[in-house]
């Protein structure tokens, strides 16, 4: 390891259809909470911007 090659993450593993649907609730509900903690210069110093990844290709139902 050497710094600034390696990540950890966290996440939910093919979560069932129901659980997902509450987990996309749950943020869109509490987005602008979110948001917050993610613009707090010492999370972004800490993680680094939170853009990219994976991205759906149609808009869930």
């Amino acid at each position: 390891m050497e710094p600034g090659k390696c990540f950890i993450g966290g996440g939910m593993y093919m979560p069932s259809g129901p659980t997902l649907q509450r987990v996309r609730m749950y943020i869109a509900k509490n987005y602008k909470q979110l948001q917050k903690i993610i613009n707090v210069p010492a999370f972004k110093k800490m993680f680094g911007p939170l853009i990219g990844g994976d991205e759906l290709k149609k808009i869930p139902r």
